[in-house]
C-alpha cells in the first residue's frame, strides 16, 4: 500500500503544475496513478494543501474532487475549506520569506492523508503579491531629518472655525475716565402756586403828637408778626430757566458800622536795624559875652 502511494506521489509531483493569476487563488493540477502506473480514473479523491513560510505552516485547506477519465484533477488553492488556526489565504505575505507548497493525498476521498511532499514555490505564484504591490507595507523606521526646505508660498486663509465657548470673566479693569457730561434735559413744567399764608397781626398804633405846630412825624410802628407759612406745595418740576435779567443799579453806601473794641496787642515785632546817621544840623547863634571877672590881688 505504501509503495502504491509512493508511485502516486511521484506521479503527482512530476505531473503537477501550478500557475498564479488573479482572483485570489492558485490553480493546482495533478494526475493520480496506482503502483502499476494505471490511472485512477473517474474516482473521488481528497487533498490537503498547506502553504509553508520557511519550515512553518501558515495556511492550510482541504478539498474533495473527482478525477476525470485521464486521472486528472484540478483544484484552486485558496478556495477550499480553510483549516482553523492559520492565517487567511488573503493575508499570506507573499513578498516576504520563502514559500513552499505541501501536498497530502487520500485516494479514497476520506481524511487519511498521506504526505506527498513539499515543493518550493518559485516566481509564478507571486502574481498574488504583484496584485497587492500598491498596498503600503509596514512602515519602516523614521529616517534622519533632511535639511529644511525653502519657505513655501503663503497658503490661502483657512475657513474660520466655530466660535469657542465663552472664557471666564476677566478681572475688573481700572476705572475709566469720566465721560463727557450729557446735554441738560428739557425743563419740567412750573409747579402750582402754594396756598396763601395767614395774615399777620396788626401792629400797635404810634403815640399821638402834641397839638401845636406840626411836629415831625412819629416813628413808624413795629411791623406785625409774620403770618404762619402755608404748607409747602408739592415740588413742581423745574420750569425752563428764564433769561438772565439786566444787572440792577448799584445800591447806596450803607452807614458805617460802629468801631469795634480794641483788639489784644499783637506780639512785639523784631527790633529793626539802626537807621543811618542823620545830617549835621546848622550852627546855632553865638552866645552873649560873659561878665568880666574881679581884679585879682
Amino acid at each position: 500500500m505504501k509503495q502504491f502511494f509512493l508511485t502516486a506521489i511521484a506521479v503527482l509531483l512530476y505531473c503537477g503544475s501550478m500557475y498564479a493569476q488573479t482572483p485570489n487563488a492558485i490553480p493546482y493540477q495533478a494526475v493520480a496513478r496506482d503502483a502499476a502506473g494505471n490511472l485512477i480514473s473517474d474516482h473521488p479523491v481528497s487533498v490537503r494543501l498547506s502553504i509553508l513560510d520557511g519550515a512553518s505552516t501558515i495556511y492550510q485547506e482541504t478539498q474533495n474532487v473527482n478525477t476525470n477519465r485521464f486521472g486528472l484533477f484540478t483544484v484552486n488553492i485558496g478556495q477550499g475549506t480553510a483549516v482553523s488556526g492559520y492565517v487567511a489565504f488573503s493575508a499570506i505575505p507573499w513578498g516576504v520569506g520563502t514559500k513552499s507548497l505541501k501536498v497530502e493525498f487520500d485516494p479514497a476521498g476520506g481524511s487519511s492523508y498521506i504526505n506527498m511532499g513539499t515543493t518550493q514555490m518559485l516566481s509564478v505564484p507571486y502574481a498574488l503579491f504583484a496584485e497587492k504591490s500598491n498596498t503600503p507595507g509596514v512602515p519602516g523606521p523614521i529616517g534622519p531629518a533632511g535639511p529644511a526646505g525653502a519657505a513655501g508660498a503663503q497658503g490661502l486663509p483657512g475657513v474660520a472655525g466655530a466660535v469657542g465657548p465663552a472664557g471666564a470673566a476677566g478681572a475688573a479693569g481700572a476705572q475709566g475716565l469720566p465721560g463727557v457730561a450729557g446735554a441738560v434735559g428739557p425743563a419740567g413744567p412750573a409747579g402750582s402756586t402754594g396756598p396763601q399764608g395767614l395774615q399777620g397781626l396788626q401792629g400797635l398804633n404810634g403815640l399821638n403828637g402834641s397839638n401845636g405846630s406840626n411836629g415831625s412825624n412819629g416813628a413808624n410802628g413795629l411791623n406785625g408778626l409774620n403770618g404762619l407759612n402755608g404748607a409747602p406745595g408739592a415740588q413742581g418740576p423745574a420750569g425752563p430757566a428764564g433769561a438772565n435779567g439786566a444787572t440792577g443799579a448799584t445800591g447806596s453806601q450803607g452807614p458805617a458800622g460802629s468801631t469795634g473794641s480794641q483788639g489784644p496787642a499783637g506780639p512785639m515785632g523784631f527790633t529793626g536795624p539802626i537807621g543811618a546817621t542823620g545830617a549835621t544840623g546848622q550852627q546855632g547863634p553865638i552866645g552873649m559875652p560873659g561878665l568880666t571877672g574881679s581884679q585879682g590881688p
